[in-house]
């Protein structure tokens, strides 16, 4: 028979090797001292001081971001490096708990899952673990993804994105999946059409995010889209992007108050041209 006494307060009658003590509250730390008691009756002296924090189950992974491969999904979340993560996933339409599988391993941010049925949605929920037990499903915001098929030219790109300067405009764009190569397109004239002279730098430079396209002429709109190639052949373009370029006063340091939005002019000297 073992004898426990936490906080100062004996437990008493306890038998073999395992004590569950509870309810208590997470994070606080608790001491224990032990003892044991023989057939005749006599007690041990007592052990010298134990402590213990009893900690809370984690919350669940509930803000996923997909990326589409081929035959794939990569799904991405805020990781906690304390708890160890596991993927459910399901494909059917409108699931329930009950429809998802567990993957066989642990995971962690970003978790590759290959093997997939092209264009077919995949439902997931990932959970989190640790000594007190595993989170319960993030099941009132279930994301899916879907993956693409073996070959075929590269997806749509996404839209563009730009950062405008004094004499050249900047374009960026998120990753296409099945792209090997991309083609930007750029003119002032909002009906250009995609050949090889309105090709940014040039026409046979490969090019990725991000591209400067330089020596602008300012006052006026730039329009842009973007092209994605590989094997199999080039993508749909993507949707128009169109980027006001000002001329600025020569001389002029322009700073911009991002919170208001206001313009703030340092002169240093003025040559208005």
């Amino acid at each position: 028979m073992t004898n426990v006494e936490t906080e100062g307060l004996p437990v008493e009658g306890l038998v073999g090797l395992t004590y569950n003590h509870a309810p208590l509250t997470n994070d606080s730390d608790y001491f224990y001292k032990i003892s044991s008691i023989g057939e005749t009756g006599a007690e041990s002296p007592i052990s010298s001081v134990h402590s213990a924090t009893p900690i809370a189950k984690p919350q669940p992974a509930c803000e996923l971001s997909f990326e589409s491969g081929r035959e794939s999904i990569t799904i991405t979340w805020n990781e906690n490096t304390n708890y160890q993560y596991h993927v459910y996933y399901t494909n059917v339409n409108t699931p329930k708990v009950e429809d998802f599988v567990a993957h066989d391993d642990i995971v962690h941010s970003p978790f590759h899952h290959t093997g997939l049925v092209p264009e077919q949605p995949y439902y997931y929920v990932i959970t989190a673990s640790n000594p007190s037990g595993e989170s319960e499903y993030c099941i009132e915001d279930i994301r899916f993804g879907v993956p693409l098929p073996a070959s075929g030219v590269p997806v749509q790109p996404k839209k563009l994105f730009h950062a405008t300067f004094k004499n050249h405009i900047t374009i960026m764009w998120p990753t296409v999946p099945g792209a090997e190569t991309f083609h930007l397109y750029g003119s002032t004239d909002e009906f250009f059409t995609l050949s090889a002279g309105n090709r940014i730098p040039d026409a046979v430079s490969q090019i990725y995010s991000p591209v400067i396209h330089s020596d602008l002429v300012g006052n006026r709109f730039y329009y842009y889209q973007l092209v994605a190639q590989n094997a199999f052949g080039r993508s749909q373009e993507s949707e128009k992007l169109r980027v006001p370029l000002w001329k600025y006063p020569v001389g002029i340091d322009d700073h911009i108050n991002l919170g208001t939005n206001v313009r703030i002019w340092n002169v240093l000297s003025l040559n208005m041209m």
